[in-house]
């Protein structure tokens, strides 16, 4: 449900309830699209999940081309 108040905050933030780690890998992005990206996620998983933005950790994993096969081919020998 709902937090709320800060006090459920805090029993949630020290491990009562498990915190929420949002991972996403991709391409490089600029800061700009970092912080958008970052937003948008936290956002829309605060909505869904129904804890504030606050509770969320957003890991972004830039992953170059050259480190991603799809199909037995390296993302970065696709035409």
């Amino acid at each position: 449900g709902n937090i709320t108040s800060n006090s459920e905050l805090n029993k949630r933030l020290r491990g009562e309830v498990t915190i929420p780690i949002i991972t996403i890998d991709t391409p490089y992005l600029n800061k700009a699209q970092k912080q958008e990206l970052t937003a948008n996620l936290t956002k829309a998983a605060s909505s869904i999940i129904q804890l504030p933005e606050q509770a969320f950790i957003v890991v972004i994993r830039e992953v170059d081309n050259d480190n991603v096969g799809v199909g037995g081919i390296l993302l970065s020998d696709r035409v």
